[in-house]
This record gives structure tokens, sequence and C-alpha cells, in this order.
């Protein structure tokens, strides 16, 4: 097997309208912005593909100190995603050159959970809204 590991160290930033944030942030957003992996993976003739397309939602209208603390907030997410994505591309690099199944169905929930994590930690160290983080069932691979 081989794998294409790709997009994980590059995010953009994108300026949308507040009424637009919802949609682009899937509910999960205040009224500045926020930051959403755009992540994907698949399995065929024998290449594991795992895509991101990591990307900062600002509300446009926002201008001076509530624009950069709106940004280094969501970069500061952008930054636990990059360090977990590295994580995995290390552990799926380790997992394929032992021959042995990278389990991406369990490892790609395990990844999610762990992002999760890292973001209800940030926002408890801050005061802001926690999210829930549902553990995956069963062992991590």
């Amino acid at each position: 097997m081989r794998l294409v590991f790709q997009g994980h160290t590059n995010s953009r930033t994108v300026p949308v309208a507040v009424s637009d944030l919802g949609r682009r942030c899937r509910g999960r957003h205040g009224d500045t912005g926020c930051f959403v992996h755009l992540g994907t993976w698949t399995e065929n003739n024998g290449v594991l593909t795992v895509r991101f397309q990591p990307t900062i939602y600002l509300n446009n209208a926002l201008s001076g100190s509530a624009r950069t603390n709106a940004l280094q907030h969501e970069q500061r997410h952008y930054s636990d995603f990059r360090r977990r994505a590295t994580q995995m591309q290390r552990a799926l690099t380790a997992e394929i050159r032992a021959r042995r199944d990278p389990q991406m169905d369990v490892r790609w929930r395990w990844f999610l959970y762990d992002l999760c994590l890292d973001s209800a930690a940030f926002h408890r160290s801050i005061g802001a809204p926690v999210e829930i983080c549902f553990q995956p069932s069963g062992s991590r691979p």
C-alpha cells in the first residue's frame, strides 16, 4: 500500500458574511469565525489518500483588534489540527511500512475525537463554550 497525504500544512483564510458563518462552519461558530479542516480519505487500488483543505472562515465585518483576536483564536485551532494531522501521517507511514492494516475507519474517528478534545481544552482555558466530545468505541489503532 502507498500513502498520499496532502493539504494539512497550509491553511487559507476566507472572509465571509456573518450570515454565512453557520453554513460554512457547520453550526460551530460564534459571530467571529471558525476553523474547518475539510478532511477526507479514500483507499483505492492499494493507495490510501488523505486530503485536507484547512480553512479559517472569518466574519468579514470584523476589523482592528476584533479581527486580530478572532484570527489568532482560529489559528490556534489550525495549529492543533496540524499537530494531530502530522501525528496521523507519521502513524500511517509506520503502519504501511510495516505492512499492517492502517485501520483508517477507526483511526479517522479517533483523529476527530482528538481534535474535539483539543478544541474543548482550548475553549475551557479561555472561558469559551466547550464542545462535547464522544469517545469512539473500541481501542485506538
